[in-house]
């Protein structure tokens, strides 16, 4: 019998023997720090506009924004902040010899609720401007000034899904607090060394 084989059998076996059962995570979240926002936009450029002039008036189109123009939170940015923080964490799996808890947050969790629809429009937001590198990685020699909105408080409840029964209620909290702490989200979030986009756990209520 072939390696392969014999791993898919015992694969299958394990999964015959666990409880396939999903859970919800509702989490009440909150900001402590500022989030700085930027993404890429298409908005044209009208005739003959500098590009000083064209940043300054288009900055804005490069926010997260719903139909009726109010600013959102998307919420990928917590399932990708909840996956970076198990990387983070490197917690290894109980019986699992080195395996740890990361491919689990990367495929076993969804989440479930829409995106946070934040109180003002997007014409409202203050914006930061900062001298970054102009292709936007780190180190690069040719730096600009960009606008970045400029979110200094939100609050939202993100319900995940959570299908890998290998995550346990106790090893997604303490992720979800490492997520909010070490990881953030947003543009320059702490992940990099930036004390943006970082939140708290203000609650979570398990339901299975």
């Amino acid at each position: 019998m072939s390696k392969a084989k014999v791993k898919s059998e015992e694969t299958t076996s394990e999964l015959e023997g666990m409880q396939l059962r999903p859970y919800k995570a509702i989490a009440t979240l909150e900001a402590r720090s500022e989030v700085l926002v930027r993404k890429y936009h298409e908005e044209p450029k009208a005739t003959g506009e500098k590009p000083g002039a064209y940043e300054e008036r288009t900055w804005r189109e490069g926010l997260h924004f719903d139909e009726n123009d109010n600013v959102v939170l998307p919420t990928i940015w917590f399932i990708k902040s909840l996956a970076e923080a198990a990387k983070m964490l490197s917690e290894q799996v109980p019986g699992k010899g080195k395996a740890t808890y990361t491919k689990h947050f990367t495929r076993g969790i969804i989440v479930a609720s829409p995106d946070i629809v934040l109180p003002f429009k997007k014409d409202d937001l203050p914006g930061k401007r900062i001298y970054v590198p102009a292709d936007g990685r780190a180190g690069g020699s040719t730096r600009v000034f960009r606008h970045f909105g400029c979110i200094q408080y939100w609050t939202g409840i993100i319900e995940y899904e959570v299908f890998d029964p290998v995550i346990t209620h106790d090893v997604f909290l303490r992720t979800l607090h490492a997520a909010g702490a070490f990881i953030g989200i947003g543009a320059m979030r702490r992940q990099s060394g930036n004390m943006n986009g970082v939140y708290c756990v203000k609650d979570c209520k398990f339901v299975d």
